[in-house]
């Protein structure tokens, strides 16, 4: 399944995805949290790396969405920011997000990251139990 990275300046976009791709990840990509919102709608996608300050709808306002929603799964998501104080990723984290990273990021570091999310997920899969009357996972 793919990743989808979201980023409004070109430069980090590509430099992300092109990382996660020599990887062997999937990658798709979106310009900012509206355009995520509607690959998501689109296309199963259990992760998400976003920017934090981008236009329409920045990345705090697409965990938040992300978390009103039912994507078929729970979806990981990674703040990528250029803020680096800690109430910065608190509130990343108060927002919906899983895990928050500070620019400039080390590609081992980002991968980490990611394959943590992997590994959450996967947890997330092997043990999910679905409510009985909503058929969906609690």
């Amino acid at each position: 399944m793919p990743v989808l990275v979201v980023d409004d300046d070109v430069i980090n976009l590509l430099a992300v995805a092109e990382t996660l791709r020599q990887d062997g990840y999937e990658v798709l990509t979106a310009a900012n949290g509206r355009e995520a919102l509607e690959i998501l709608e689109r296309q199963a996608s259990r992760m998400v790396l976003t920017d934090w300050m981008m236009p329409e709808m920045n990345g705090l306002e697409l965990c938040q969405a992300i978390r009103e929603r039912d994507f078929g799964g729970y979806v990981y998501v990674l703040v990528i920011s250029s803020l680096t104080d800690r109430r910065d990723a608190t509130l990343a984290i108060s927002s919906g997000a899983d895990s928050f990273l500070s620019k400039p990021w080390h590609p081992r570091e980002l991968l980490a990251r990611v394959r943590a999310g992997d590994r959450i997920l996967a947890a997330t899969s092997n043990n999910t139990t679905n409510d009985p009357v909503l058929g969906r996972p609690i």
